[in-house]
């Protein structure tokens, strides 16, 4: 699942205005990071919403039962964790792993 949290708390970018639909554009930006795993990756899934909503919606839909969560250790990710709402929020196993610059 991605989620832009910055275009998403304004709601509208840019990437309104252009003609490329929203999902698609998201798609073209993931490409380098999808490619360059050493794990397929089935699925790729863009939401747009509130974040612990659309991963909600996700996990039933598809039958998830973990989700892996990537978290930076700096200022704006201890004070806005979106890992922490989820594990909050959500009946599932969540699997978190530091991310270091």
């Amino acid at each position: 699942v991605h989620y832009d949290t910055y275009h998403a708390a304004i709601g509208f970018s840019e990437r309104s205005y252009d003609g490329v639909p929203f999902e698609e554009k998201i798609r073209k930006e993931l490409e380098p990071t999808t490619q360059n795993v050493n794990y397929p990756i089935a699925e790729v899934i863009i939401g747009r919403g509130g974040f612990v909503d659309e991963l909600r919606t996700a996990v039933v839909d598809k039958n998830i039962d973990l989700l892996v969560f990537g978290h930076h250790h700096d200022l704006w990710s201890n004070l806005f964790s979106s890992t922490r709402n989820a594990i909050n929020q959500l009946n599932i196993d969540v699997l978190v792993i530091p991310i270091r610059s």
